[in-house]
């Protein structure tokens, strides 16, 4: 495994102290909430690691179903999968905005090792059990409450992890892909229930309730899959 190149360091949330060269081909940057920091498909030139912010990664199906969504923060790698096949794997989205560490694809595998190496056949093997896993759930399928619960759960999780962070309406709306006014109601039913706390801050106030309200719906979606259902104002197309 080659050494990384000269140049000053720069440490990550998890302890991991990074060589960055002095070149300009690595940087850090600041992008806003909202901003699409990487698509499904697209080729990869470049590694980013998010060193402050939240985004959510989704991964989609050929035909453009969601298969999982999951809220990541600090330390999350994007676009690993150049040491694979060269193309992104999923979808990223700032929820807020995000101070990122931009490596060039060169830097990286170097870092990494040769394609024969035993460092980027553990890479490779650490890539294959991530993708294998599947433990995280599609948020953009069901009803507005499903999918705001679902969501709230995996944010309440980071706050108690240490991680709080606020999101705009109009993102959360684009991201669960809900139209705003639906996203309104279904708070407002949160907020009656004393699911979340009164005012425009998303804090839950009953995480068991939140929990239980997430996976029932889960359950529901599960046991109305292959049957027709009228459309309502509380369901949404994922489309």
């Amino acid at each position: 495994m080659q050494p990384p190149p000269a140049g000053r360091f720069s440490s990550l949330g998890s302890g991991v102290r990074l060589a960055l060269p002095g070149d300009g081909r690595v940087r850090e940057v600041v992008r806003a909430a909202g901003t699409v920091l990487a698509m499904q498909g697209e080729r990869l030139h470049e590694v980013r690691v998010v060193r402050e912010g939240t985004v959510i990664v989704t991964c989609f199906t050929a035909e453009g179903d969601e298969v999982w969504s999951s809220i990541r923060g600090p330390d999350t790698f994007i676009g690993a999968e150049l040491l694979r096949r060269g193309r992104c794997e999923v979808d990223v989205v700032a929820l807020t905005e995000v101070r990122l560490l931009r490596i060039s694809a060169d830097d990286f595998r170097s870092w990494v090792g040769p394609a024969h190496s035993p460092s980027a056949a553990i890479v490779e093997l650490l890539l294959q059990e991530i993708a294998a896993l599947g433990r995280d759930r599609a948020m953009t399928a069901g009803t507005a409450v499903a999918r705001i619960a679902r969501f709230l759960r995996e944010r309440h999780r980071m706050e108690s992890a240490g991680r709080p962070f606020d999101i705009e309406q109009r993102i959360l709306a684009r991201v669960l892909q809900i139209r705003p006014e639906t996203l309104s109601r279904a708070l407002g039913k949160l907020r009656h229930d004393g699911i979340i706390a009164p005012g425009p801050r998303l804090s839950v106030l009953d995480a068991h309730r939140l929990s239980r309200l997430a996976d029932a719906s889960d359950d529901l979606m599960a046991a109305m899959r292959g049957k027709a259902s009228a459309p309502n104002d509380d369901t949404e197309s994922a489309a």
